[in-house]
This record gives structure tokens, C-alpha cells and sequence, in this order.
């Protein structure tokens, strides 16, 4: 990861989430259904896995690969789970076209963190598969689903920061308890969480990285800067 910037830097920050903010979760499922079927796991079986597993509201690869061999008999779960592995080593063809460029430009200008919520062992194989994480000053790994247990931490050492998620349902958490956090909702069309209201949470909304890159220099408002001068 990235060493801290010198004191001359503004002290403010920009903490980017990873699962469907720059990681194409969707993709990712893909592949691992593809990976599966060659052990002779159908569609359907990976999809009823999966709709099992996300009951939990935190995706475990490895409770999925155990419930599909219940479900396959003679289905080895050693051999799902070396699926996963072939995945994870190629997740750096996962992150959404453009993310890695993005995050490489900002880390040169800006304070930067990388904040993702899940399965702390699936989420560091996708991140340090992806090699997104070098830029990044720092790394956090969360289980607190509304990730303002990690944020107040953040705020503790910047004096403005700014959640760039996915997630409505998150940056209202964040809102209602972290007021002065500014929010950023990524709502890619189609996206699993692109459904809702940007009133609930949101301060600005963005599509895609080109849209927000543009804004980024002022998304503290004006006359606050987030740059080296």
C-alpha cells in the first residue's frame, strides 16, 4: 500500500468501496459458474446454491461450494474450491473497465482508502487478486455492514472524507450517524443496488468513473480542495 502523504497535502480523504463500486461482482459470479459447470454443476443447482447463501447477507464461496456438493453427489468440493483459486488469480480482468487507471490518477493527487465489507478472507483474495491495492494508502476490511464503525476511525484523523459506495442503504447509514461524511452513490444501470432514492442518502450520484473523476476536485464543495497546492 501506498505511504501517507506529506504534511503539505490538504487533509482531507476519499474512501472508495470495492464490491460493485470498482469490482464487478456480477462478472466474478459468472466465472464462477462457468468454473463450476466443468465439474459438472448446472445453472440451476449454482443459482439455488447461491440464493441459499446470500440468505446470510455475506457471500461465503466456501458455504456455497459445500451446499452445491450436497446438492451434487458426487461433486468434490476441493475441486470447486480450486475453481475459486483460477478466479481469484485473474481478478485483476474483474475490476470495471477503467478503475484501476482512476485509482492509479487519484492516488498521486489525493488521500486515498479502500474500504470493503464482507467475508474477510473472500474479500482479501479479491482484492489482492485484483492488485488494485497498492495505490491506496491504507486498506480496511470491515464487518460492519453500515461501515461507520471504520469511518468514525477515519474521521478521528481527516477533516473531511468522503464514502464513494455502491450501496443507498449504506450511505444512509452513514448519513444518519456520520452527518458530515459527504456521500458519493455509484449507480451503474442494472447494478443489483441501483434501485432506490439518492434522497435517502446520497449527496451526489454518479453512473461511471469519467462522471465522477470530473467532479472529484470540488466534491467538498467550492473553495474546498482536496490537492496538493
Amino acid at each position: 500500500m501506498k505511504e501517507q502523504q506529506s504534511n503539505d497535502w490538504e487533509n482531507n480523504v476519499l474512501v472508495f468501496d470495492f464490491d460493485r463500486t470498482l469490482f464487478d461482482i456480477k462478472l466474478l459470479l459468472a466465472k464462477f459458474k462457468e468454473g463450476f459447470a466443468r465439474h459438472g454443476v448446472s445453472s440451476e443447482v449454482f443459482d439455488k446454491a447461491l440464493a441459499e447463501v446470500d440468505k446470510d447477507k455475506m457471500y461465503n464461496p466456501r458455504k456455497h461450494a459445500l451446499l452445491v456438493c450436497k446438492m451434487c453427489p458426487g461433486v468434490k468440493e476441493e475441486n470447486l474450491v480450486a475453481e475459486y483459486e483460477k478466479v481469484f488469480s485473474i481478478a485483476d480482468t474483474i475490476l470495471f473497465d477503467g478503475a484501476k487507471e482512476l485509482i492509479e490518477k487519484l492516488s498521486g493527487k489525493y488521500h486515498i482508502i479502500l474500504m470493503t465489507f464482507g467475508n474477510i478472507e473472500y474479500q482479501m483474495d479479491k482484492v489482492h487478486g485484483s492488485g488494485i491495492a497498492s495505490p491506496f494508502e491504507e486498506v480496511i476490511f470491515t464487518l460492519d455492514r453500515t461501515k461507520v464503525s471504520p469511518l468514525r476511525g477515519i474521521l478521528a484523523r481527516f477533516d473531511k472524507v468522503c464514502l464513494i459506495d455502491d450501496r443507498i442503504s449504506t450511505l444512509k447509514s452513514v448519513k444518519e450517524s456520520l452527518p458530515q461524511v459527504k456521500t458519493v452513490w455509484m449507480r451503474r444501470p442494472g447494478d443489483k443496488y441501483a434501485e432506490g432514492n439518492a434522497l435517502d442518502g446520497a449527496d451526489l450520484t454518479f453512473s461511471n468513473f469519467k462522471e465522477l473523476e470530473k467532479a472529484i476536485p470540488d466534491i467538498f464543495g467550492e473553495g474546498t480542495k482536496l490537492c496538493k497546492q
